[in-house]
């Protein structure tokens, strides 16, 4: 039988005898989330895998910087869950002959954290988070999870991830058992390969089939308890999927457009969707119609005013800022919605301005002068917690009109002329914005 091909997914044998076989999820535009057609080319796989003899071990990771963000919420099932791709790939997974192994290259939210129960191996890099946010999309735990994270993690750990939807770090994941060992970031896959081929190449790796078998029978973890609270969670998804709450909820998503015109933009994005929001890149006047939010990203002030200008953006975002809908600025962002700027280059440059506040452009200095700090948040955070921020040729915010809310400062900050160290205002708001 020929290898299964696929779309979403990439899979090859890092060795030369073909004991190990990686499956990665390729879908970095999207942080490889997951889909209906995605399950299905995994179990195809995995079925192919599973029936290979030399195969004894099967490895899954992600393209990109992370692991997979879950559920696709832009592509949600047509058919009741329960009888689609995903409830076909839990069984596959469970019934698995060959060692699973997960290799979590960087972050893993829903069934990319639910899964992990279920691998024999779990590696990953020890800047990854581990996120089920399954009450904020209104669905209920999925994968046996209900079963399996109080019994595996323990109960307040499993609440705290499961109800709370708390976000969890690799520390603390490999504390709780969730998962077997850290490894750095560089070189990472090729670090899980090395630990899986000593153990498919032990004397005994013929045997790990049978081994796994054992080992599966003699936990604590019951195979029919796993199998009933699937079908518990699968009854109550299926009757949000009736009641049509899948639909609505994509239908009030909020839609957030990131300006993608020069800068950080994808870093905005990739944070967005994290939260859940849909959120895209702006590039043109007609990509403004519909969106409930906007970003203004970081970059360079200059250059993304003149884009903007060229591709006729500047009259269009002036007028989006006055409909008052939510706004957020970060550094060349700041820069832009200000009604005015110091020290801005020959000629000047174009602002899109609604924030009552003069900023100066490269307050700090150029970038060699770049720098750390932990700073306070606004009124009402807790003191006791700053925050850590990082200022790369940032500006500054000098005087602000009425009704701006200061929201955090730097004392005695030593500008890039020399003058004497000044308190500066580097998070402001005003209404909307």
């Amino acid at each position: 039988m020929a290898l299964p091909s696929t779309v979403y997914l990439e899979s090859w044998y890092p060795l030369p005898n073909e004991s190990i076989a990686v499956i990665r999820f390729n879908r970095p535009k999207v942080k490889n989330a997951m889909s209906e057609a995605v399950y299905t080319e995994i179990d195809l796989l995995l079925e192919y895998f599973d029936k290979k003899e030399s195969v004894q071990a099967v490895i899954f990771t992600g393209a990109g910087d992370f692991f997979t963000s879950g559920m696709d919420l832009m592509s949600m099932p047509t058919e009741l869950p329960s009888r689609g791709a995903s409830h076909r790939l839990m069984n596959r997974i469970i019934d698995h002959s060959k060692i699973l192994v997960a290799a979590v290259n960087g972050h893993a939210i829903g069934i990319g954290v639910t899964m992990l129960t279920h691998c024999d191996l779990v590696f990953s890099v020890d800047i990854a988070t581990f996120w089920t946010p399954f009450m904020r999309v209104g669905i209920v735990p999925e994968f046996g999870s209900s079963y399996l994270f109080p019994a595996i993690l323990g109960p307040m750990l499993a609440n705290d991830m499961l109800l709370r939807g708390k976000r969890i770090n690799a520390k603390t994941a490999l504390q709780a058992r969730l998962i077997s060992q850290l490894l750095p970031v560089g070189g990472f896959l090729d670090a899980v390969v090395n630990e899986v081929k000593s153990v498919v190449e032990q004397p005994c790796g013929d045997s790990l089939i049978a081994f796994k078998k054992i080992i599966k029978q003699s936990n604590n973890i019951e195979k029919s308890k796993v199998l009933e609270a699937i079908e518990r969670e699968f009854v109550e998804i299926d009757k949000r999927f009736e009641s049509g709450h899948f639909q609505t909820y994509q239908e009030t998503m909020v839609k957030i457009g990131v300006l993608a015109l020069q800068g950080a933009f994808e870093e905005h994005i990739d944070m967005l969707k994290q939260v859940g929001a849909d959120a895209i890149e702006i590039r043109l006047p007609s990509q403004l119609e519909g969106l409930d939010a906007l970003v203004f990203p970081g970059g360079e002030s200059t250059a993304i005013a003149k884009v903007a200008e060229r591709w006729g953006m500047i009259e269009p975002l002036k007028k989006w800022v006055q409909e008052k809908k939510p706004i957020w600025g970060t550094c060349a962002g700041m820069i832009l919605l200000a009604q005015s700027a110091r020290h801005g280059k020959e000629g000047g440059q174009a602002l899109i301005g609604g924030l009552d506040v003069e900023v100066s452009r490269n307050f700090f200095g150029a970038q060699i002068r770049s720098f750390e700090q932990q700073i306070r948040g606004p009124p009402g955070y807790d003191e006791n917690k700053p925050y850590n921020a990082v200022f790369i040729r940032a500006p500054a915010i000098v005087s602000v009109g009425e009704k701006i809310q200061v929201l955090s400062e730097i004392h005695n900050a030593a500008p890039a002329n020399g003058s004497d160290p000044k308190d500066v205002i580097v998070a402001a708001r005003k209404d909307n914005i």
